[in-house]
């Protein structure tokens, strides 16, 4: 998040002012997530219903797209209206007594409202530290404020928010309603609280995160219009007719003495603020309450992806890294225990001085599975994605990847996968990989590897949470084994003694190789190799299952042994009992466990 920066003078001062106005949502709460998912659950369910019964296949309410164009800023009703003419869909008015299950404007739209009552009640409400020590500063200088929102929920978010003695008026959804004010881009409802003030348009500020905000602040001859960019759409709000666009309202708090304490308080907070609104900034993460879900690959997420999406069993972990390996990051695997040694060295040597430093290592990464597509290796980063999702499963312990992908000559795949580290046998990692071809007959080669990375990433990037950098041949291959599509390594450490095995084993449920799958090992990777003719409508589908296990005192061949009869247990199961035993698990585990986000109703799912 950017850096606050203050003022020296204040941009809005009474000798140039005497009222502020603010929006609220957006502005001054957080609800904006909670509005975009009650949005998205009212229409979605409304045109999953409209589908059924007319035979249509209508999109889907997207929060990135749809809420900040259709119902942003705007009264419910205007919204519903809106939204539907963007699908083609004209219903009746209705009444505002119309019951929520009626397909009406007013009906849906009161669906709506239930929706953000039970949200209300289970969620509370968060506000922007930064809006309230600004809103604060202003009423120290002696200027009014109000509130100016289409939200018929005004006073009980602002209640609930501890915000409500703040505002000296109040005009939302209701107000309007009784007036017969026109919404938002229409200037009314801004006219209307500056007329309770008492103020003046040409000496009153107007506060709007929207578009159609801006524009009504705009049109209503306000003196100010300072838009508030939540959602990365700065000029956008310009064009709309802001005179001033920041990224957070403590950047306008007039400069400080430093003895004095920030008035936005902590930087815990100011941090907390913009996690939050990170969630809220669009649908690239919808809410599910058992399930993680990324909805668009971003690559300058992969360093962050590859944590949240880790798995791990207390023994084994599993970096959330592409199936395919690349991008990435820092996509070596780690083994609880397994490290290496080196020595400490002081200027001075002094009695208790720690004499042995240790650095957990990463071992060899068998997550890996290559598709090459006539020759040409798919990597997420250097191909047209027309649909992605990945899904982090907490009831059933598995993390699964869709992906839709168009080539450039237009032919079209899809790869689906899954993956866990068993919770039932901690030394197991089982996936599924398939590969489709939609459109037409292509050379499809696979390739299953066994890598080791480079220690520590890039070691000559400087980072000081990171412990010693080792360099390169900390690990160094002692066995090799393989037998048809089984394949273990043995390695040892440089300084500490430790061994580990690690193997991986293969089962190929759909799809002819053209020749006997081939095994290739090299100094820091193995592979084993198929060769595809796949034609349009065919599937690949391959199980791959990976074992790790090490020790200090045991000898390599029985650290291979132990590997090979983990596979050939796992491999004998299948991987539908790997994962039913995991889902057995996880449903013990839930009974007696949970995950509570203290302080912050809005991030808990």
């Amino acid at each position: 998040m950017p850096e606050t920066r203050v003022t020296p003078q204040p941009l809005v001062r009474p000798d140039d002012f005497d009222a502020v106005l603010f929006d609220m949502d957006g502005v001054l709460t957080t609800t904006t997530r909670m509005h975009a998912v009650a949005w998205k659950r009212t229409f979605d369910e409304f045109l999953s219903a409209w589908d059924a019964e007319h035979g249509s296949q209508t999109e889907l309410f997207s929060v990135a797209n749809d809420y900040p164009s259709t119902v942003d800023g705007k009264p419910r009703e205007d919204g519903v209206h809106d939204f539907l003419l963007s699908r083609g869909i004209d219903l009746p008015l209705g009444s505002p007594e119309s019951p929520p299950s009626e397909w009406s404007i007013h009906g849906i739209s009161n669906r709506k409202q239930q929706f953000v009552e039970q949200a209300l009640e289970s969620e509370g409400v968060e506000v922007f530290p930064g809006s309230v020590a600004w809103l604060r500063e202003l009423r120290q200088m002696g200027l009014r404020t109000g509130v100016v929102t289409s939200s018929k929920n005004a006073e009980a978010i602002l209640k609930a928010a501890g915000i409500l003695d703040l505002f000296d008026v109040r005009v939302d959804g209701n107000t309007a309603a009784e007036l017969n004010l026109a919404g938002k881009p229409a200037p009314d409802i801004f006219l209307e609280g500056a007329s309770r003030l008492d103020v003046a348009p040409a000496r009153s500020v107007v506060v709007e995160d929207s578009r159609a905000g801006v524009e009504a602040g705009r049109a209503g001859g306000f003196g100010l219009v300072i838009g508030v960019d939540r959602a990365h759409q700065a000029d956008e709000l310009k064009q709309a007719g802001a005179d001033v666009v920041v990224e957070d309202l403590a950047a306008l708090i007039a400069k400080e003495p430093d003895h004095r304490p920030h008035p936005a308080g902590p930087r815990i907070h100011r941090l907390r603020a913009g996690a939050v609104r990170l969630l809220a900034a669009g649908d690239e993460f919808p809410v599910d309450e058992h399930r993680l879900i990324e909805s668009r690959f971003n690559p300058s997420y992969v360093p962050r992806m590859e944590s949240i999406f880790a798995l791990s069993n207390g023994y084994l972990g599993l970096r959330g890294s592409q199936d395919e390996g690349r991008p990435s990051r820092d996509p070596a695997p780690m083994l609880n225990g397994f490290y290496e040694t080196w020595p400490i060295e002081y200027p001075e040597k002094a009695y208790g001085f720690a004499e042995i430093g240790q650095t957990i290592l990463g071992v060899p990464d068998g997550s890996i599975i290559r598709t090459y597509i006539d020759d040409e290796p798919f990597s997420l980063d250097k191909t047209e994605i027309i649909r992605y999702e990945r899904v982090l499963d907490m009831k059933a312990g598995t993390l699964e990847r869709n992906v839709l992908l168009r080539r450039s000559d237009g032919n079209r795949f899809s790869i689906k996968s899954r993956r866990l580290v068993s919770f039932v046998n901690r030394h197991l990692a089982c996936f599924e990989y398939e590969v489709s071809s939609l459109d037409s007959a292509v050379d499809l080669t696979i390739s299953s590897e066994l890598v080791l990375h480079p220690e520590n990433g890039d070691v000559a990037r400087h980072d000081p949470r990171r412990c010693r950098a080792l360099g390169e041949g900390v690990l160094e291959r002692i066995a090799t084994s393989s037998k048809g599509q089984r394949l273990l390594l043995a390695y040892k450490t440089r300084s500490s003694g430790l061994r580990m095995a690690c193997g991986m084993d293969h089962q190929l449920v759909s799809g002819e190789p053209l020749y006997e799958p081939e095994i290739v090992t090299d100094k820091d990777w193995a592979r084993l190799v198929y060769r595809f003719r796949v034609e349009k409508g065919q599937s690949i589908h391959l199980i791959k299952y990976l074992a790790y296990n090490h020790s200090r005192s045991e000898p390599a061949a029985e650290l291979i042994f132990r590997a090979e009869r983990t596979l050939v247990r796992a491999a004998t199961q299948g991987i539908d009992a790997a994962i039913e035993k995991q889902r057995r698990f996880l449903d013990d585990f839930w009974l007696h466990s949970d995950v509570i986000v203290e302080g912050s109703p809005m991030l808990q799912q």
